[in-house]
């Protein structure tokens, strides 16, 4: 396989001749990330561009086989020599044929090296002393002659597809920026922090990765290789600085900047490097955030210039909180939710097209984008903070009891429908209790879930977050219910549930923790035809359940593990959908 003038060529050397063909022209665009697959079955060679068919061409005839030598980045045969100039990672020879589907479902992700059919695999991720590994068993370890590793975001290991590939913003230095006109605004305690490579080996501009005039500035000084974090107190600036003689800043680096109304610091890659001692409140203004850019105060001619950073920005947050080293080693590594407490603002800047960079927490503060560009990378490395749920390997467990369902006039029992898609869930009846439980425990996690009813009523809907199976008609039941309902009373609750519930019993439960309400909810009625957006948390012995973003239950978590279950009574065309967690 062969690049030229924006082609893709393919050569193979059959029993009767050499075979030879290639893409058309401009099927491959410079200076981009791409994934080429070429292939032959003996019939047919063909030719493959980021998982789409570009081109095939007869063969008719079996391959050469031989023992010559296996090269990466060059070809030496004949009289001319030619040399590949650019990138090259996760090189893949199979003994088989794969196909168009198979191309595609395993396009972003590693290999662990046993896949049935790989002869030999090398990610070229981790060259050392100029040794290439082969990942397979075979150990065809190559020898690297003058290329050297150039770090990009890694690949992730498990979960992307075809369709998840990453994108970063690229700012040219020359007017390029974000503009946030509502930003957030901190007042005693901040963290900012994002993923940033510079084009050029020394900063071309000050403090321009994340800035809010006079404010917070996050960025670096010109001409120089120092990281700065600055903070106004009234008029006053007050910055911690460090050269970072050890760090190369055109490679991709996590930088980030805290003050928790005592003590400025500064990170890198989660490593703290540098901090200055002072207290104060944040200065606050209605001026706009600015992400590659600032406008800052120079102090030498008294006055304020703009200026514009050179390089690629991404994962840009803002907190409420100065976030501790062990916080920012887990949400520099980690997409977040946008749900997450304190978390004020949060631009990935991975959408890849238009010119508005989205806020993805609930503010939807989001961002417009002058000039700078969408610019592709192999996935970006940052594990997310939860993953879809596939409810078709759930199990519905339903309160059946004939002569009861008769005397409230129900059907019996409730029916769950599950979408072919597994991605949602309906109860389809107006039925007693039922249950539709997961095939993991809850604690210790993070579960997301949309809720919708789609036609009328007034009875029970929610979510059971610690459930077994048998605990419908189980004496020994012990679960606490997330219970929500739309009459006059017994509105939103956090209920328990204990031993063999009847029908009725359920407008009676009592409080899982005596007293304890909902903090904006208790006395609110669901509505029909709204999807409510719900966040569980099981962590660190707290027990913590948002609703549409507000955290409406904090509590200690006393409370037994269990499975996470949808839950309907009396309630017909309940829909659960887009259900995730961190498992």
């Amino acid at each position: 396989m062969m690049l030229c003038y924006s082609q893709v060529y393919h050569e193979f050397k059959t029993t009767a001749k050499t075979v030879n063909h290639h893409t058309p022209s401009n099927s491959i665009e410079p200076d981009k990330w791409q994934h080429l697959a070429i292939s032959n079955d003996g019939t047919t060679a063909k030719i493959y561009i980021n998982g789409e068919l570009k081109e095939d061409t007869p063969v008719g005839h079996p391959l050469v086989v031989n023992k010559n030598q296996f090269r990466i980045g060059g070809d030496l045969e004949g009289q001319n020599r030619y040399w590949f100039k650019g990138h090259l990672t996760e090189i893949r020879l199979w003994n088989k044929v794969r196909t168009e589907t198979e191309i595609k479902d395993n396009l972003f992700n590693r290999l662990k090296g046993d896949e049935d059919g790989l002869a030999g695999y090398w990610p070229l991720n981790n060259v050392v002393n100029n040794v290439a590994s082969d990942e397979t068993d075979n150990e065809n370890h190559g020898k690297v002659f003058g290329a050297i590793d150039d770090e990009q975001f890694p690949l992730i290991t498990t979960g992307k597809s075809i369709n998840d590939r990453q994108y970063v913003l690229r700012f040219d230095g020359s007017g390029d920026y974000v503009q946030v006109d509502e930003p957030p605004s901190p007042t005693d305690t901040i963290t900012v922090s994002c993923w940033a490579k510079s084009k050029t080996p020394k900063w071309n501009g000050n403090r321009q990765l994340v800035s809010k005039q006079d404010v917070f500035e996050l960025g670096f000084k010109t001409n120089s290789t120092n990281l700065e974090f600055c903070i106004y107190v009234g008029n006053y600036e007050r910055s911690t600085e460090i050269e970072l003689t050890s760090v190369d800043i055109t490679k991709w680096h996590h930088y980030a900047g805290t003050f928790d109304g005592k003590i400025l610091r500064l990170y890198v890659d989660g490593t703290e490097v540098n901090n200055t001692v002072y207290s104060g409140t944040l200065a606050q203004n209605a001026k706009p955030m600015y992400i590659g850019s600032s406008y800052y105060y120079n102090k030498t001619y008294r006055a304020y210039y703009k200026s514009y950073f050179c390089g690629k920005i991404a994962e840009v947050q803002v907190w409420d909180q100065a976030l501790t080293l062990d916080e920012i080693q887990k949400t520099m590594t980690h997409k977040l939710s946008g749900y997450e407490e304190d978390l004020m603002g949060y631009w990935p800047l991975d959408k890849g097209y238009g010119n508005i960079a989205t806020d993805e927490t609930l503010r939807d503060a989001h961002g417009v984008i002058f000039d700078a560009v969408w610019d592709e990378q192999l996935p970006i490395g940052l594990k997310p903070p939860v993953v879809e749920v596939d409810l078709s390997t759930w199990t519905a467990e339903n309160y059946d009891n004939p002569s009861e369902a008769k005397a409230y006039t129900k059907p019996n029992p409730a029916e769950w429908d599950v979408a072919a898609d597994g991605k949602s869930v309906t109860q389809t009846q107006d039925a007693l209790q039922g249950y539709f439980f997961s095939d993991f425990t809850t604690k210790g996690h993070t579960i997301l879930a949309k809720l919708t009813v789609t036609t009328g009523g007034k009875n029970y809907i929610g979510f059971a977050l610690n459930f077994n199976p048998g605990d419908t008609t189980s004496s020994s039941a012990d679960f606490i219910l997330l219970n929500w309902n739309a009459r006059d009373s017994y509105t939103l609750k956090l209920s328990s549930v204990k031993g063999k519930k009847r029908f009725i019993d359920y407008t009676k439960l009592p409080d899982a923790v005596p007293g304890e309400k909902a903090a904006t909810l208790s006395s609110t009625k669901w509505v029909a035809s709204k999807t409510y957006q719900f966040k569980f948390e099981r962590k660190n012995s707290k027990l913590q359940i948002w609703i549409d973003g507000s955290l409406e239950f904090d509590l200690d978590d006393t409370f037994p593990d269990g499975r996470f279950a949808c839950f309907a009574a009396g309630q017909r065309n309940v829909v659960f959908s887009d259900i995730q967690a961190d498992i």
